[in-house]
């Protein structure tokens, strides 16, 4: 019985000692992912040992977050303990580590995976790089205080991001690199937004001061030549004098005193009786029905298709429909007989010339409106986009304001002779639908610059055409009584036949020397010179040559390095508030101070005391100027602080004026005429460069100077000029290996090349130097 029990147990024992080797091998599973580091896409093995027969398991992939990325049943078979299976990684898998999970029953099998970036991941970095960068050059022309740190973090991450991008095989390593660069990325960028975000103001600056970059010398050179015209331009002015500042009734008067007294009460009638036909048919031309508004939507809608298609056709088609052209000519016609006292025909035209602007600016508004909701329509199915058509209205210049001119004044000799036939010429040329039709998709679009070209472009035609209504409506009723008066002082005129009128002329050219004067002092025949009536009709012509020279003044401070001057003042006040900077809160401190003096201006403006006011006032002016003025960093800016500072002192002095509304009036045309001459200078300027860059020997002079410059062959550089740009773009082409033994273009080297091609071509040539890297 012993031996029996004995032998039990030496069996069992064999048993075990036979089983027990591979049970505590599958007691103890493990896993190995090979490879450790894969690309997105590609196919991963897992190797779990310890394992006997066949058994089925979960794989799961979780990414650091603890996201389950992937799941899948797998049926693990071994083979001398061993199992293996191939997986494939998803495609869309984002760098990084994973954990890779098996879960069956009875064990759980934990390894780690990384993901390598992609191409795509890389180029997606670069991307990432490059929005930091363009964020970058926007907030360092501010100057933030950061500006050193953040260029030597931004040139240290483009360093690590060429290094990772060269890679053929990654490891462990540039996985955690790669990461770290994306976090670094992203806090840069974070940080320029922030700048970005409490810098609006600076944002919209350092766009006006590259869209105002203009080269010193030649807008100098533009001005130089706009100088010599404006002499022609003021002796037109002069010629015209009385026609537009004087009153018609007193202009009348004078002209009647010189025909023969038997004749001058028929000459006063005919002069009468056509202002008053003309100003009736204002009248009628200044009333717009249902029909009419209704019409000027049809033709607002089809300038918008027409601006957003680039339709030349659409756009001539809605010029003909809109009734805006004959309500301006009437606010011209009727502004011509304000003064006329004959049968209360003054009062008349003034009504006539309040019931046409109320319509003309009606018709403009809705077609902006109507304009703004088709642009915003469209852009649900079809992108916004800045055609050419559009661009052309958005960027106005003198060729434009000379059109306008031309075309208002022949739109007011149609209306004069009442041959409306011929309006159809005119409102092509005048256009006026569509650049109110832009400005709509200017502010659909949210761009600035479109909104204010379209803007000024339509103020000029519309001041272009009630102007010259103005003028010519006057001139011509007045030649009416003019050629009636001299005919009468010659003792026979029928014996000169058609030469009767330029007889007439020639030989009382002295008393229409003398009609002139009268006509611009004011005086009338009767009266004799009175020097408070020569000062008031002089103050007149000046305000008068103000306003006609203001716009270009203003565009020459613009336009040239005169502008630094109100930056040099700024600076004044830099250093006046820069120990404020240095507290905390130092921002507060300087809305507090600024809200401080506009409450002293207010208190100084209500009191009743007028005595020493001005001076007190405009100190203090002075200083809200110099405080908003730093706060905004206008000393970085000098072109719009020239234009702010301008804007500034024009709202200042229309708060202190009686008849706002015409300074309103004025400020408006004003505005419009300096885009128009700021743009122009914009072109010639582009032209001036053009010409200058389109040397036939431009290529051959400029590779062969470079080259012996930095021996290099002639083959490994281009020259080009970019239309769009304003700089000759030269190209040196340098291989990997070059770059990576340290190459790189000395500093002297490029200082001469830059000074030699200035010889060569102009001084004004602006000059920019890009690596090509090649294979």
């Amino acid at each position: 019985m012993k031996s029996s029990a004995l032998s039990l147990m030496v069996l069992i024992l064999l048993i075990l000692l036979l089983i027990s080797p591979t049970d505590v091998r599958a007691q103890s599973p493990g896993l190995n992912v090979t490879p450790s580091v894969i690309e997105p896409g590609r196919n991963i093995t897992l190797h779990v040992y310890g394992l006997v027969g066949q058994k089925r398991a979960s794989f799961y992939l979780i990414a650091s977050s603890g996201k389950l990325v992937l799941s899948k049943e797998i049926l693990l078979r071994s083979v001398n303990g061993e199992a293996a299976v191939s997986l494939r990684i998803p495609g869309d898998i984002a760098p990084g580590r994973y954990t890779v999970k098996l879960s069956s029953k009875g064990f759980n099998l934990l390894g780690d995976l990384w993901v390598a970036p992609s191409r795509r991941n890389l180029a997606r970095l670069w991307e990432q790089i490059s929005e930091v960068k363009v964020l970058f050059s926007e907030v360092s022309e501010i100057r933030t205080e950061n500006w050193s740190r953040i260029n030597l973090t931004i040139g240290r991450i483009m360093v690590e991001a060429r290094g990772l991008s060269l890679k053929s095989k990654f490891e462990v390593k540039d996985v955690e690199n790669y990461q770290s660069l994306l976090k670094r990325v992203s806090s840069v960028k974070s940080e320029l937004e922030g700048f970005y975000s409490r810098s609006f103001l600076q944002r919209v600056l350092v766009q006006i001061e590259k869209s105002l970059n203009f080269n010193p010398s030649i807008s100098v050179e533009f001005w130089s030549r706009v100088s010599r015209m404006s002499v022609l331009v003021l002796l037109m002015v002069l010629a015209m004098l009385p026609i537009i500042i004087s009153d018609f009734d007193v202009i009348l008067q004078n002209v009647v005193s010189m025909a023969r007294d038997d004749v001058k009460e028929k000459v006063k009638m005919i002069a009468i009786n056509k202002a008053k036909n003309m100003l009736y048919a204002a009248e009628r031309d200044a009333e717009i029905s249902v029909a009419g508004y209704l019409l000027m939507v049809v033709s607002t809608v089809l300038a918008t298709t027409g601006l957003l298609t680039n339709s030349v056709v659409t756009i001539i088609g809605s010029m003909l429909m809109a009734p805006l052209l004959t309500v301006m000519i009437s606010s011209g016609v009727s502004l011509s007989f304000l003064n006329l006292d004959h049968e209360n025909l003054g009062q008349r035209a003034k009504e006539v010339l309040v019931r046409s602007l109320e319509r003309g600016l009606a018709l403009a508004l809705i077609s902006v409106i109507v304009a703004y909701i088709s642009s915003s329509v469209s852009s649900e199915v079809l992108p916004l986009a800045a055609t050419t058509e559009i661009m052309k209205r958005a960027m106005p210049n003198l060729s434009d304001v000379a059109v306008a001119a031309t075309a208002g004044l022949a739109g007011s000799i149609v209306f004069v002779r009442r041959e409306y036939g011929a309006l159809t010429g005119v409102a092509i040329a005048i256009a006026l639908v569509p650049p109110a039709a832009t400005v709509g998709i200017g502010i659909a679009m949210a761009r600035v610059d479109i909104t204010l070209g379209a803007l000024a472009l339509l103020t000029i035609n519309v001041v272009a055409i009630i102007s010259l209504s103005y003028l010519s409506s006057k001139f011509y009723v007045l030649t009416l009584s003019l050629l009636p008066a001299l005919e009468s002082r010659l003792e026979d005129a029928g014996q000169y036949g058609f030469l009767k009128y330029p007889v007439a002329l020639l030989t009382n050219f002295k008393e229409l020397v003398i009609v002139w004067i009268r006509s611009t002092m004011g005086l009338l025949p009767e009266t004799s010179p009175n020097l408070r009536i020569l000062e008031r009709e002089i103050w007149k012509f000046t305000k008068l040559l103000l306003i006609v020279m203001s716009p270009s003044i203003l565009a020459f401070v613009i336009s040239t390095n005169v502008s630094s001057l109100f930056t040099g003042v700024l600076g004044v006040f830099g250093r006046i508030y820069d120990p404020i900077t240095k507290l905390p809160f130092s921002e507060y401190i300087l809305l507090i101070l600024l809200m401080a003096l506009i409450g002293i201006l207010l208190r100084v403006h209500l009191r009743k005391s007028r005595k020493n006011r001005m001076p007190v006032e405009l100190l203090i002016l002075v200083l809200i100027w110099g405080t908003v003025g730093y706060l905004l960093r206008l000393d970085m800016f000098p072109r719009s602080a020239a234009i702010l500072t301008m804007l500034f002192a024009g709202i200042v002095y229309l708060t202190k004026a009686k008849n706002k509304a015409v300074l309103l009036g004025y400020g408006l045309a004003i505005f419009a005429l300096t885009i128009s001459f700021v743009y122009t200078v914009g072109v010639f300027n582009k032209a001036t460069v053009a010409s200058i860059y389109e040397n036939p020997h431009l290529e051959v002079l400029c590779k062969e100077a470079v080259a012996g410059i930095f021996n290099i062959n002639e083959s490994n550089v281009e020259v080009s000029y970019p239309r769009s740009q304003n700089y000759l773009l030269i190209k040196i082409f340098v291989s990997h290996k070059e770059l990576d033994r340290g190459w790189k273009l000395p500093s002297k080297a490029i200082s001469l090349a830059e000074e030699t091609i200035r010889v060569l071509l102009s001084p004004d040539v602006k000059i920019r130097f890009e690596y090509v890297i090649t294979p």
